[in-house]
């Protein structure tokens, strides 16, 4: 017996110069949480949609919304990547981008499915470009799906106001035909259009309106949707900052047609550098040989035999030698178009092409008409919401709107679930403060949606009254689809409370994996002592026994 009590105090001995002895913890220290769980990509993102089922975000969900989460991404596009259109109008189409990347080599065919079936399809290989037109029917929430031949899907759509006709002021000087049947094209699609004459001496004369000088507020200039400007306007340096503002910082859209681009403080702002510009040489073209590149919204003049006039865009605003003619960028928050055509009322007077001359004018009103006019701007932040994760929105309104009597500054957001039957149990949530960026405001918030659908979010002013038309964030279901994998692991990893994301396809773990810390007992001590005590005993017994 004494020699296995020896043989095990020697083993005991051993362990503990090995293992060591844990520290005992602080009593007085607060226990961190968990260190965060490394995740790679690669074991959630596959080509193929089926391999990610719903029971692998389910755990990460159930994870991230407890303990950290440390995501190692690669960085590589989204394979199906959607182009958004800006705003959703009833009674107006929106044109929606769709680009495949990283499919099959061979050409795919995308179907669009709306409410009443499928609406259009496509075909497009890989990383190639295609667009659908979008044509919601009433306001409210609306969702197209989209569908490609291997199987990956993918969700668009948002709240679609409600529909109203364009609000159009006409600029021009003497009248002329371009002008004229210009406007008869923009009422007959049932625009209110209000023609504004050039008198000379800073007055003008217009449909309900008394001789006067031109407005050069950006407010009452931001009263109409679309400003189109024709030859014969005096560009004053008032004027044009005040288009300007309205243009960069309220979202409308202002039109250059019929020669009036000649003047140079427009021409700048297409041109590639700050360079002086100088418009081109007019010439003429043919009908027939004219090449547009246009967005889908925009329907092009129909090819046919009339010759009209044609004004080259500014040295410098192209890189190539080909002049679109029509030239179309977005500046700031609005939309500027530049139509290098001159006489586009020969298609409808002399090539009988009455349908297609409207269909035009009102396809070019609505592209530019269409920039970000919200204010304050509500948005969310990422794509490919899914529901059970958090969405981040934020509210950008201008600066000092505390300042204004007529506009209140935000407080909260009013979230509305997708369902008609859950409308009453709408929720608001309060805004963070504002913090400034710039002459602009920035507030803050997030919520969880339970159920798929579009959800309709409005900020609120301190009434709780609505401040601007609601926006519709479209969220996912979990068995959907995968869309955009890596963004939605990269949210949920920042998401999470001290996640960490790593991005690069080369880039190492961000955390090894380790066992979560807890109280270790220190056995090998424990077990020396007992085996010492054990040992004590028994030569104690030895000894009163007279045992050697």
């Amino acid at each position: 017996m004494s020699w296995l009590l020896r043989g095990a105090l020697l083993v005991a001995l051993l362990v503990l110069v090995v293992v060591g002895v844990p520290e005992p913890r602080d009593p007085t220290s607060v226990p961190g949480p968990p260190p965060p769980r490394s995740v790679d990509v690669a074991a959630v993102v596959s080509d193929d949609p089926a391999d990610v089922g719903a029971s692998n975000w389910s755990s990460l969900l159930g994870h991230a919304a407890e303990s950290p989460l440390g995501a190692r991404v690669s960085g590589a596009p989204a394979p199906l990547r959607l182009i958004r259109p800006q705003r959703l109008r009833a009674e107006r189409p929106a044109g929606l981008g769709v680009e495949l990347r990283g499919q099959a080599r061979t050409p795919q065919v995308v179907t669009l499915t709306g409410p009443a079936g499928a609406v259009d399809s496509l075909t497009i290989g890989a990383a190639e470009v295609g667009a659908f037109l979008l044509q919601p029917r009433s306001e409210g929430a609306a969702v197209w799906e989209l569908a490609t031949e291997t199987g990956r899907t993918a969700s668009e759509g948002g709240w679609v106001e409600p529909a109203r006709a364009l609000r159009i002021l006409v600029l021009s000087g003497p009248p002329t035909s371009e002008a004229r049947l210009a406007i008869r094209a923009l009422e007959e699609a049932g625009e209110e259009v209000d023609g504004w004459i050039h008198l000379g001496r800073d007055l003008w004369v217009g449909r309900g309106r008394e001789p006067g000088p031109l407005p050069a507020d950006p407010e009452e200039l931001a009263g109409f949707d679309l400003i189109a400007v024709f030859p014969g306007v005096p560009m004053t340096t008032e004027f044009r900052d005040g288009l300007e503002t309205a243009v960069t910082e309220r979202g409308r859209g202002l039109l250059l047609a019929g020669g009036a681009g000649a003047d140079p403080g427009f021409l700048s702002w297409f041109a590639s550098s700050e360079e002086p510009v100088r418009p081109g040489e007019e010439t003429s073209v043919e009908g027939e040989t004219l090449e547009w590149i246009l967005p889908p919204e925009i329907p092009p003049l129909p090819a046919v035999e009339v010759t009209s006039g044609f004004r080259a865009g500014p040295e410098g605003a192209q890189e190539s030698e080909f002049t679109p003619p029509l030239s179309l960028i977005t500046r700031g928050r609005g939309r500027i178009g530049l139509l290098h055509l001159t006489e586009s009322w020969r298609w409808r007077m002399e090539a009988d092409a009455v349908e297609g001359h409207r269909r035009f004018w009102r396809g070019m009103a609505e592209w530019i008409s269409g920039g970000v006019v919200a204010d304050p701007l509500l948005e969310s932040m990422g794509s490919d919401h899914r529901t059970g994760e958090p969405i981040r929105i934020q509210l950008i309104s201008r600066g000092g709107a505390g300042d204004d009597d007529e506009r209140s500054t935000p407080e909260q957001v009013r979230v509305t679930p997708p369902d008609p039957a859950l409308e009453e149990e709408a929720y608001t949530i309060a805004l963070s403060p504002p913090t400034e960026r710039g002459s602009l405001e920035v507030q803050k918030a997030h919520f969880v949606p339970l159920v798929p659908g579009v959800y309709r979010v409005e900020a609120l002013d301190g009434a709780g009254e609505p401040l601007e038309l609601p926006t519709g964030i479209l969220v996912r279901g979990p068995e959907d689809g995968a869309l955009d994998v890596e963004g939605r692991l990269a949210r949920l990893a920042l998401a999470s409370r001290g996640g960490v994301l790593t991005v690069g396809p080369d880039a190492a773990p961000p955390f090894p994996e380790t066992a979560e810390p807890g109280h270790r007992w220190p056995w090998p001590l424990l077990l020396l002592l007992g085996l010492l005590a054990l040992a004590g005993g028994e030569w104690t017994v030895r000894r009163l026994s007279g045992r050697p």
